[in-house]
């Protein structure tokens, strides 16, 4: 759901101040390649990912037409389809990192789902807090992986009532080694949170404003893990740089 770029972002923003950056970005990448390196033989091509998906009412809206074929769809349907590609990466079989891949949707509430089913209804407002709370406490107990992340996708402005429990979680997902990179979905996005809260943990932001930008934010995240784990595809032509 959007709202005005003043009140709920800046609020937000604001709260993100108490953060403890002792770290610049490049430590915190350093260090989850470190982490990787020195993790059981065994867990090092193993990754605990979860999907965190914004299904709120503004994503009912259509998408901008695709450059290069012209199609039109909602950004629900782009979602889906983008959710749909990580599924099918995560379970192929020329995969050589091995993906236990879930699913957060969320709205004014938020719940896990079936990884396909991500993307395939509208949930009323834009609260992470609820959406992370969810994410974040399932990784941080889930033992065995080389890496722990997030992929928080969202079109919209926050609407969460109170931003400090925001960013308690985010520095909890700090403290647990857990990444969180990020899709800003729409030039409506909040793009300046989603790129703090990225670097906050080591992640990156990606930017979309098509499904094939969407589609191919996903691919590059995936792919990036699968450098970082040493466990890519045979042939992997989705590498390209962000937009």
């Amino acid at each position: 759901m959007t709202m005005s770029k003043t009140s709920k972002t800046s609020k937000i923003m604001t709260s993100s101040n108490g953060l403890a950056r002792r770290d610049t970005l490049s430590d915190k990448l350093k260090a989850r390649s470190e982490r990787v390196r020195s993790a059981p033989p065994d867990t090092r091509t193993r990754e605990h990912l979860v999907m965190v998906l914004d299904c709120s009412g503004s994503m009912s809206g259509v998408c901008q037409r695709d450059r290069e074929t012209g199609d039109v769809s909602t950004k629900l349907e782009a979602l889906h389809l983008a959710a749909q590609t990580l599924y099918d990466r995560s379970v192929s079989p020329a995969s050589m990192l091995r993906t236990y891949l879930e699913c957060v949707v969320f709205g004014t509430t938020a719940r896990f789902v079936d990884p396909r089913e991500g993307g395939t209804e509208i949930l009323g407002a834009t609260n992470f807090a609820v959406a992370l709370d969810l994410a974040v406490d399932k990784l941080k107990r889930s033992a065995g992986y080389a890496s722990r992340r997030i992929i928080l996708m969202s079109d919209g402005q926050p609407t969460d009532r109170d931003p400090a429990r925001l960013w308690e979680l985010v520095r909890e997902a700090d403290q647990y080694a857990i990444v969180i990179d990020t899709v800003a979905f729409g030039h409506d996005a909040d793009h300046a949170l989603l790129e703090e809260i990225a670097k906050a943990t080591g992640g990156v932001k990606h930017d979309a404003i098509t499904a094939e930008e969407l589609d191919r934010s996903f691919k590059q995240l995936d792919t990036a893990t699968r450098g970082l784990l040493g466990s890519g595809f045979p042939a992997d032509d989705s590498s390209r740089s962000s937009t």
